[in-house]
């Protein structure tokens, strides 16, 4: 039995922009403030994906790494295969928890660290309950197609449509499915080990949330918390100093007083150190290679990312 709740999401008509967010990166993977009242902060890209516009790796429910095809066979924590009650073939599946968010069932904890999950029913359930949801197809580069999720503040995540590795096919299918952490507790021996996923359908800009299979490989838009963010770049409590590396540039979401930025290499030492004056700080030229770019007040980091130099 399929197990549905759907969401109109704020489907109005809404002229949002197809670009501008406004981010930070924890461990070198962007996130967004969409002004949600969990305060909760959403990643720009999907799990094992280098751009917000692809659908990243594949992932069964509770599994930490990815592979080409998903069959309940090949299931990790697959007990048995058996007849149910209509004769038709049905699973039983190690009980890994109700909620494997940031547990080490969690695949966005192992592989992106310390912070990173992915999202419980509760809080995809809270994005589409308080954003625009509007399906794009981008003007100008065709991979910014996508369903684009506008929070109360104004700023977005771009989910991308998905495939279907479960069949072995890499055809794109008009969809998007997305794991959540939330397991799925059965009623009868019919039903097979499932947990909750979000998925959607370009042609109505809806989003759903049902049951699937534990087997599937579906895609993971990884979740963190401010609190997990300022623990690990030790941000002071409620900053909403986000910085960005764009053209050679460090853009500040909102000046600062009293700020400095300061690159340093990934051995340590310092690069760059300059006085912040405006939102945009240019980098002088700096050679190919990976940096940390702070912005520092007092000594402490309100704000720690990681640029590549190409």
């Amino acid at each position: 039995m399929l197990l549905c709740v759907a969401f109109n999401s704020h489907s109005e008509k809404v002229n949002y922009p197809i670009s501008g967010l406004s981010e930070g990166e924890m461990a070198g993977h962007g996130f967004v403030d969409l002004g949600l009242p969990s305060g909760i902060l959403w990643a720009t890209g999907n799990l094992g994906s280098d751009s917000r516009y692809l659908p990243g790796e594949y992932f069964a429910w509770g599994e930490t790494e990815t592979r080409d095809l998903f069959k309940w066979t090949d299931y990790k924590f697959l007990i048995e295969e058996y007849a149910n009650e209509n004769g038709s073939p049905n699973y039983s599946a190690t009980d890994i928890g109700k909620d494997i968010s940031g547990s080490e069932y969690d695949a966005a904890s192992c592989q992106w660290g310390h912070g990173w999950r992915i999202p419980t029913q509760n809080e995809w359930e809270e994005l589409i309950s308080n954003c625009h949801v509007e399906f794009k197809t981008g003007n100008l580069n065709p991979h910014e197609t996508g369903l684009y999720i506008y929070g109360p503040n104004g700023n977005y995540i771009c989910l991308s449509e998905t495939f279907s590795p479960h069949n072995g096919t890499s055809l794109a299918v008009s969809h998007g499915e997305y794991w959540s952490a939330t397991a799925i507790t059965n009623t009868s021996k019919n039903e097979c080990p499932s947990a909750m996923m979000l998925t959607f359908n370009p042609a109505d800009s809806k989003l759903k949330l049902q049951r699937n299979g534990r087997h599937d490989g579906l895609s993971i838009r990884p979740v963190i918390s401010r609190k997990d963010i300022n623990s690990s770049v030790g941000i002071i409590s409620e900053s909403h100093n986000y910085i960005k590396y764009e053209n050679g540039d460090i853009l500040i979401s909102d000046y600062a007083e009293g700020c400095q930025i300061v690159v340093t290499d990934l051995s340590g030492r310092c690069i760059y150190i300059s006085n912040i004056n405006d939102k945009i700080c240019q980098l002088p030229e700096l050679t190919k290679g990976i940096y940390l770019v702070s912005l520092n007040k007092n000594a402490k980091s309100l704000n720690t990312i990681k640029i590549i130099v190409k």
